[in-house]
């Protein structure tokens, strides 16, 4: 069925490109990366043009970036074995984060399952623009067109990623790839495919994120066009957490044996969504081929975009003791939520190109773009419909005259359907040399509850309907950097009015008064010899009891790092650790996709310890993984989220491998 899928979703995409790119473009005038991607060197558009950049036989570096700004890069480089470990989405890196592509900055609680619900253990503020439907407990698996990244490359490009648990049921697959084509064709497709059976009864999760995207630019470089198909699924087994009342200990020694609230695999929550967009870039006024001559480039750029998302839950046997008052109708429950989205985006932007120093990498010196996105929504609320449309102003600014420093600031303003819902923010980097590094992020936002907080239907009968105050917020980081020393600092504050959340009845609520998040983030790595030891400590403190989580969270990796067999293979022996404090924390209500506060269980400073083996020889790594080994000495459950917890111990292993063709 994926194979069918996939070769339609190819085929749609070619006949698209072919039929949007037939026409002729305006002449314009060639820019430095012409030499490389363009007529003048006939053999760019080839897999074999050029070697391996000379950074290391074990080590990759070319360049990615975003459709919505391609004249931005960033270095893709892979060194293969720091982390290879940390194979879940929900897990970050104890050490200092490097922002590399697709990494989660802070870890996640999750429901005991890898493909099952998520939430942030560390708060961060969101990104609100237009309406949000709410349900985002399967954000980590998702592909979505701001991350969906292009590669300027000279050779094709793979990465492949493999990763099975105790039982052939629990595989998760990876893949990358990048080639170009004739006629400055480029083709990117990204793949993910989360299968796991789990330990406990009625757990499955199937997962599938696909990206495919096509990029086209003309031959006098004054047009760029980025056709990109993105299809997101999650089908998942609901089984409500275990049923500690029915414990014994002739169910706890296995855990397929262990009792859990929804047992006969009744209750499915399956939410897709795929669509397909079309960016293009027209330059007014190109640059010139001299690469010491960075004139200012201006540039008229036009998104459409359009994606059908679909939320449906149903439980054919529902258990009145579980669900409570939310129970409506004792034959089955039930919610479909359908999006139909159309969005444009139409922006006028200029800047300038910082002088390559040699890298490679287009770094601009300046940014400035002013636009107008529009957004219309064709909602299916069962048993109602309704029409939502968006209008905002956008505004980016970003400087940056060097190495030392750069700043960044966006803002957006409602102007239709969420008036007066805004954004400012704004990234300042400063690098000290010797003294250091100081990074500034300041957040100030208005916005609307999600449509999930306001109405809910069950079964087709409205269990609430509430009219909610915009929320506010405002966050200040500062972070301080000693990257030699591998030291980090950062303090945090966040200021929320009219926070909302799910109470204990797992229904919306919202406090009027002011909520305070502080926090203190503070990483650090040794080496001494070949033993390596990365610590990640957070403090963050909450003056408001609704908003629940660790007071102290801390993540560590110990390892020992170094070659054997003459020097050939590359191994990492080692143990990941992480611990919270003891706390109250959200259980989680698949009926409504939501997690919430509950009073009944703490979730106790379980130590989490996970021995690992990680070998890489040239392009080829392998990773041997004991999880949650602190099960062998105790019978206690770990718990992220109160009532699901983690897997018994176990072996995983993992296979990477990535080339350059």
């Amino acid at each position: 069925m994926y194979s069918i899928l996939f070769r339609q979703g190819i085929n749609t995409i070619y006949l698209v490109a072919l039929y949007l790119l037939l026409p002729s473009f305006v002449s314009g005038q060639i820019t430095d990366y012409e030499q490389k991607f363009g007529d003048k060197t006939p053999a760019s558009n080839k897999d074999s043009i050029s070697a391996i950049p000379a950074h290391g036989i074990d080590t990759i570096d070319f360049h990615y970036f975003y459709p919505h700004n391609p004249e931005q890069e960033y270095p893709y480089r892979d060194t293969f074995l720091n982390d290879v470990q940390v194979y879940h989405p929900s897990r970050s890196s104890a050490g200092i984060n490097d922002d590399r592509m697709g990494v989660t900055k802070f870890d996640y609680a999750n429901t005991g399952n890898l493909g099952g619900a998520n939430r942030a253990l560390i708060y961060q503020p969101g990104f609100y623009k237009g309406i949000d439907i709410g349900f985002h407990q399967f954000d980590l698996y998702k592909t979505d067109l701001k991350t969906f990244p292009y590669y300027r490359l000279n050779k094709a490009f793979t990465n492949v990623a493999f990763t099975q648990g105790s039982a052939q049921e629990d595989t998760y697959f990876k893949a990358q790839f990048s080639r170009n084509f004739a006629n400055r064709i480029n083709l990117s497709i990204d793949f993910k495919r989360i299968n796991h059976l789990g330990q406990y009864q009625s757990q499955k999760a199937e997962d599938t994120a696909l990206g495919m995207g096509l990029w086209y630019r003309s031959p006098k470089n004054n047009y760029e066009g980025f056709l990109t198909y993105l299809s997101n699924t999650a089908y998942v087994e609901d089984n409500g957490g275990i049923d500690t009342s029915r414990l014994t200990p002739n169910n706890i020694g296995q855990a397929i044996s262990v009792p859990v609230f929804i047992s006969g695999q009744s209750a499915n929550t399956a939410h897709t969504s795929r669509g397909i967009s079309y960016f293009q870039h027209l330059r007014l006024k190109p640059m010139r081929k001299d690469s010491t001559t960075r004139k200012r480039a201006f540039a008229f750029s036009h998104l459409i975009n359009f994606h059908i998302d679909k939320y449906k839950f149903s439980d054919t046997d529902p258990d009145t003791s579980f669900y409570d008052d939310l129970q409506n109708d004792d034959r089955g429950l039930r919610y479909f939520i359908r999006d139909r989205v159309l969005e444009n985006t139409f922006t006028l932007n200029t800047y300038r190109l910082q002088k390559n120093k040699g890298g490679g990498t287009k770094q601009q010196r300046d940014f400035f773009e002013v636009g107008l996105h529009h957004e219309f929504h064709d909602i299916r609320l069962e048993p109602t419909d309704k029409i939502v449309q968006n209008l905002y102003l956008n505004g980016k600014w970003n400087f940056s005259p060097n190495d030392r420093l750069r700043l960044n600031t966006y803002a957006h303003l409602g102007l239709a359907g969420n008036a007066g819902d805004y954004r400012l923010s704004g990234n300042l980097f400063f690098d000290l040399k010797k003294v250091g590094q100081l990074e500034i992020k300041a957040i100030n936002q208005l916005f609307a509850p999600s449509l999930v907080h306001n109405q809910f239907f069950i079964s087709q009968e409205e269990v609430w309907k509430n009219d909610f105050n915009k929320t506010f917020e405002t966050s200040l980081a500062l972070t301080y950097r000693l990257p030699k020393q591998k030291f980090e600092i950062s303090g945090q504050y966040h200021l929320l009015t009219n926070f909302i959340y799910f109470n204990s009845d797992a229904k919306p609520q919202q406090i009027g008064d002011v909520m305070n998040i502080g926090q203190l983030i503070v990483q650090k790595e040794f080496k001494v010899w070949k033993l390596h030891l990365k610590n990640k400590f957070i403090l963050q403190e909450t003056s408001q009891g609704e908003l629940r989580l660790p007071n102290l969270y801390s993540s560590h990796s110990l390892f020992y790092q170094g070659k054997i067999f003459k020097r050939v293979l590359d191994v990492q022996l080692g143990f990941d650790f992480h611990i919270n404090n003891p706390y109250f924390g959200d259980t989680y209500q698949h009926l409504i996709g939501q997690f919430h506060l509950q009073d009944d269980e703490r979730i106790e400073a379980y130590p989490d310890i996970d021995a690992f083996m990680n070998f890489k020889v040239k392009w080829f790594r392998f990773f041997l993984k004991m999880e949650n080994m602190y099960n062998l000495f105790s019978d206690d459950f770990y718990y992220q989220v109160e009532g699901y917890p983690m897997p018994y111990q176990h072996l995983r292993f993992g296979i990477s491998w990535q080339f350059v063709d």
